[in-house]
């Protein structure tokens, strides 16, 4: 779990990791907020690795995942994705998220764990007007 201690290194690696980066203070926000799940993957106590869930009724939304420049292609955005789903409710049902449609890379990612497009946001990412493909898992 990745608590108030750990934000530094959350909004460092946020900013390594996102084109727009969330601010500290919007980090700092969802480690307090009671419907987000915040967990984080240490290797030798530095976090590498992030995840952000933010929960509704019966669904769940990947708000942010990153993972560290140098960590990455090894399995661990997979893995903390599974060990996430396992700490969701059981009244969870769906798990969405929203990509950037000119992140290929990020949606065959998210296609090989079983996200399926449902969607596309036109617009959705205001500094660019990026469209975002939106894609859902279903969890039942």
């Amino acid at each position: 779990m990745i608590e108030p201690p750990n934000l530094e290194a959350l909004f460092l690696l946020e900013t390594q990791c996102n084109p727009v980066p969330w601010s500290k203070s919007q980090l700092e926000k969802e480690i307090e907020n009671k419907d987000s799940i915040l967990l984080g993957t240490f290797s030798d106590s530095k976090l590498i690795a992030y995840l952000i869930f933010r929960l509704g009724f019966n669904e769940a939304e990947v708000l942010q995942i990153g993972v560290d420049l140098n960590f990455r292609k090894k399995g661990i955005a997979k893995n903390l994705l599974k060990e996430g789903i396992k700490r969701l409710p059981k009244s969870i049902e769906v798990l969405n998220l929203e990509v950037r449609k000119s992140n290929s890379q990020a949606i065959l990612f998210y296609n090989k764990i079983d996200f399926k497009q449902v969607g596309e946001r036109k617009g959705y990412y205001q500094e660019s007007n990026e469209d975002a493909v939106l894609m859902s898992k279903i969890l039942l």
